[in-house]
């Protein structure tokens, strides 16, 4: 999916949370969203049906229920922070900053010999 067409469907689907008699998890549902926003009808019914996506997403779920994660937009970095809600860019920029000043350079020792390139040409 393209990032152009990710907007419309978040749009119609959260448009229609409020509506006690819309279920964002039945297929047929989710098929007139992706329609209306353009989308491939075929590859949507086999994305929905591919039981290794499901398995992923049954996966991610675990992860989230693991970390405390209850509620969304969440986003985990590097494995080891969090940031719940909507934040503004600045506290996004802050762990970010905090991630890279954690990180260790690499040292390069002995550069003074021979190197092996990725083809295993030295």
């Amino acid at each position: 999916m393209k990032p152009s067409q990710a907007a419309p469907i978040e749009i119609d689907i959260w448009s229609d949370v409020v509506c006690p008699f819309c279920y964002i998890g039945r297929t047929d549902y989710l098929m007139d969203v992706a329609a209306q926003a353009g989308l491939d009808q075929a590859v949507i019914r086999e994305a929905l049906g591919d039981a290794a996506l499901e398995k992923e997403i049954d996966a991610d779920s675990m992860t989230a229920q693991r970390l405390g994660i209850q509620g969304v937009p969440f986003f985990v970095v590097n494995q080891k922070y969090a940031v719940s809600g909507a934040q503004p860019i600045s506290i996004f920029v802050q762990v970010l900053e905090k991630v890279r000043d954690e990180m260790k350079p690499v040292t390069v020792a002995g550069t003074d010999g021979d190197v092996c390139g990725p083809d295993g040409v030295c």
